[in-house]
């Protein structure tokens, strides 16, 4: 196979392989709900058996996440940055009097700054959600108010379908929240393979990728299932984010004889700091902020969050993250 056609490969087999992992264990767990006549609703109650579980797969899954920003993610957006500014530097070290504002520069932590913007833009974006649910369904309760009493009965159907479009576009949103703040980096760990110029470092990257890709997205689908209540939004969800990852080897494809899908760039470095903070205010704000459900204490909890952090920084540090 030629090289094109093994990067074409690799871009069908990630999109299937990441579906597969993320939407198989949520329709096993869905049928399993199913079979015993208890399906979980969004911001139901969490004290039956089915919902312990999934309460303890999405903790597990905040440890995978938080082990992916601070034993993947920042230490590998940090490393990039500093040999940036170091080749920024060195190029510039024939003009002395350059040099001294560079140093300054350097002292900025933009990482972290862009750390923290990622984890602000991702925690605007969802209050924005919020409110904007909160004014249509005040909106949607006035007019039922004002309504004749006898069109009451005529606008109860109506009025239910209108209830059951709002509660199903709220979940889509708040699903699509949780996918965007994956999308970059995601797309990056396409680039990554893309920016490979033989076949076996095509696959010895693919397969590094795919050791802690697999792991996220595991716990990306039970989140979404959390969030959404629903085997069709999930699955949509998880179809856009399995195309992020070949869309990145594609996007080096076309980018590639314009010299611009270059490794290690500082729009790329400052996106992917952007990208990680969004994955922090998933893990701080969404999954470690809901309370353990009844029967669940919190040494149970902190264990199921302690083994996630753990599995994905074995799995980070053995690897090295396909470097």
């Amino acid at each position: 196979m030629s090289l094109l056609e093994v990067r074409i490969f690799v871009m069908i087999l990630l999109f299937g392989l990441t579906m597969l992992i993320g939407y198989g264990p949520v329709f096993l767990f869905h049928l399993w709900q199913k079979k015993r006549g208890t399906l979980l609703l969004p911001d139901q109650d969490l004290s039956s058996k089915h919902a312990k579980i999934l309460h303890l797969l999405l903790v597990f899954g905040g440890g995978v996440l938080l082990a992916t920003c601070f034993v993947h993610m920042i230490p590998e957006i940090t490393e990039n940055y500093e040999s940036f500014m170091s080749r920024k530097n060195n190029g510039s070290s024939e003009n002395e009097g350059l040099l001294g504002d560079d140093e300054k520069k350097d002292k900025v932590p933009w990482v972290e700054i862009c750390v923290c913007i990622g984890l602000f833009i991702t925690y605007l974006i969802d209050t924005s959600v919020v409110m904007a649910i909160e004014k249509s369904t005040s909106h949607q309760q006035r007019n039922e108010m004002n309504l004749p009493e006898n069109n009451l009965d005529n606008e109860n159907e109506d009025s239910g379908a209108n209830v059951q479009i709002l509660s199903y576009r709220t979940r889509f949103f708040k699903g699509l929240i949780i996918v965007i703040a994956f999308l970059a980096h995601s797309i990056f760990d396409g680039v990554a393979i893309g920016l490979q110029s033989t076949t076996t470092s095509i696959w010895t990257v693919f397969f590094a990728i795919c050791l802690h890709k697999f792991v996220v997205v595991f716990a990306i689908g039970f989140e979404l299932f959390q969030k959404t209540a629903s085997l069709t939004l999930t699955c949509i969800h998880l179809a856009i984010f399995s195309a992020t990852s070949p869309f990145g080897i594609l996007l080096t494809l076309i980018l590639e004889q314009d010299g611009l899908a270059e490794d290690g760039s500082l729009t790329i470095i400052l996106f992917s700091a952007i990208a990680t903070g969004a994955i922090l205010y998933i893990v701080f704000l969404e999954i470690l902020r809901t309370e353990p459900p009844a029967g669940i204490n919190g040494l149970v909890h902190l264990t199921t969050l302690v083994a996630g952090f753990t599995l994905m920084s074995v799995i980070s540090i053995v690897v090295g993250d396909g470097d």
